[in-house]
């Protein structure tokens, strides 16, 4: 999935070190490599990921860079030639080639990024009980949505039904009335309510379990399922 966040600042950090290397011997060729690696990096997610990122980053900075340059270039050669369209030809052979240079360059970073951050699949939530034991059920309070995390979960951030939900619910518990959310309105504290009924929902990405409170109050780590009740369902 692309981050466009990352993606930017990548491609900032890829054309400032590009500039520095029109000094820095050997800094220009790394640049894009570097970029690529701040965008995988920020971005996170699986290696697939860090190969888009990484690679945008670079290629857009590479396509931008090689336009110019070879856009003056190619600007000296119509003067030269008398023909006005060899300029233009020259311009977007160079970018596009630019572009594939910086994607490749950029891609490699990006691979680089997720290796040193380290794939959300190969991160274990926590360590497998030896034993499993049955979980009380959780209550659906006032006093649990308040100390639910969820709306902070790497798992749920890209969906916008998720985000919808969490802007009404923030609307409803704001107003003069305050009035108790309907479970299915309340896009978290799914150990009490189950599975979600959002879309767009990336339970690749690190679940965020293990840090809320609702989870180490009821010793959900040697409940069924012990995590993930955005995917599973609720604690039992």
């Amino acid at each position: 999935m692309v981050n466009w966040t990352a993606v930017g600042v990548g491609f900032v950090v890829t054309l400032i070190l590009g500039i520095i290397g029109l000094y820095v011997p050997f800094l220009g060729l790394l640049a894009p490599i570097i970029g690529g690696l701040v965008a995988a990096y920020m971005a996170g997610g699986k290696y697939i990921d860090g190969i888009v990122n990484g690679g945008l980053a670079g290629g857009i900075a590479g396509f931008i860079t090689a336009l110019i340059g070879f856009a003056l270039i190619g600007a000296a050669v119509s003067v030269l030639t008398g023909y006005a369209g060899a300029g233009a030809v020259i311009a977007i052979i160079g970018a596009i080639t630019g572009f594939i240079i910086g994607a490749i360059l950029g891609l490699v970073g990006g691979v680089i990024g997720i290796a040193i951050k380290g794939k959300p699949a190969e991160q274990p939530m926590t360590e497998p009980a030896p034993v499993a034991r049955e979980s009380p059920n959780i209550e659906f309070s006032m006093e649990n949505i308040q100390k639910c995390i969820c709306s902070t979960c790497p798992v749920q951030e890209e969906s916008e039904c998720v985000k919808e939900k969490l802007k009404m619910m923030q609307e409803m518990m704001q107003s003069e009335e305050k009035m108790m959310p309907n479970p299915e309105d309340v896009p978290g504290l799914y150990c009490a309510t189950g599975k979600a009924t959002c879309e767009g929902l990336d339970t690749e990405k690190m679940c965020n379990c293990v840090n809320c409170p609702i989870w180490a109050e009821n010793d959900l780590a040697n409940g069924k399922p012990m995590g993930y009740f955005c995917r599973d369902g609720k604690a039992m």
